[in-house]
């Protein structure tokens, strides 16, 4: 009976120093599997990155878009009305932040932008863009948007000393002519039409927009009107407008 007992503890201590070696074998291996060379803090941590996209005057570029990398991971956003971006991130370490400037503007800061992302903080990039000037060529040479221009029969006019005439676009009877005529009733031609130009500056400030016009070759008295159009669709310099298809109507709000 004590025999059988000895054997039954023999047989269990053999079986608690294999499970014990067995762990003691197996430790290392995991451990070592684990080790890739890489700081486990500097992974799978959150973190954030905030910013700004301004001009020099301080003037907030809101819907501006803003990229951030770092290996496989990629987001992308908008600038909110304020100007301002926020990324939440899924590591921490080096990100890189690329600014997309908006359309006739460049950036004064550097982009794109290394940063260094700790966990549980805010890493902070501001981007300051410069406006720029953009031409607008219209098309047809004579600068008629609408084919209103025309000459008596209601033509495109071709000859600088052409007196011009208005043809109705909008409203009926569409296509009537109407001559036009100077403050001091002067038929205008087509010279004097042409000898027009101007410059256009807009800058945004968040969900508002100061703009600037300075005309010259206009004629002294005369009444002007002033198009304010709202575009459907991105467009870039160079590119024509449909005003029918790409224009959105305005709205007074009440």
């Amino acid at each position: 009976m004590e025999k059988t007992q000895n054997c039954k503890r023999f047989v269990f201590n053999t079986i608690q120093v294999l499970i014990i070696a067995t762990l003691f074998l197996w430790m290392p291996v995991s451990c070592g599997s684990d080790n890739d060379g890489s700081d486990p803090k500097q992974s799978m941590v959150p973190g954030k990155v905030t910013g700004s996209v301004k001009d020099e005057t301080g003037n907030a570029y809101p819907n501006t878009l803003v990229k951030l990398k770092k290996g496989i991971e990629q987001h992308e956003t908008r600038t909110d009305f304020l100007g301002n971006f926020v990324f939440d991130t899924k590591n921490t370490g080096d990100y890189k932040v690329t600014l997309i400037p908006p359309l006739s503007a460049m950036a004064v800061t550097e982009n794109p932008v290394t940063v260094n992302v700790l966990a549980d903080q805010a890493s902070t990039v501001d981007f300051v863009i410069q406006p720029q000037p953009l031409e607008a060529d219209l098309v047809i040479g004579q600068a008629d948007i609408f084919g209103e221009i025309k000459d008596k029969d209601g033509n495109i006019p071709v000859n600088p000393e052409t007196p011009i005439y208005a043809s109705n676009v909008f409203d009926a009877p569409l296509g009537k002519l109407t001559a036009t005529k100077a403050p001091d009733d002067h038929h205008v031609t087509l010279s004097e039409w042409q000898n027009a130009q101007g410059n256009v500056m807009v800058s945004c400030n968040g969900t508002t927009a100061t703009v600037d016009i300075a005309l010259q070759g206009m004629i002294p008295n005369g009444t002007y009107t002033l198009w304010c159009n709202f575009l459907n669709k991105v467009k870039k310099a160079g590119q024509s407008v449909d005003f029918a298809a790409d224009n959105v109507a305005f709205k007074k709000q009440v």
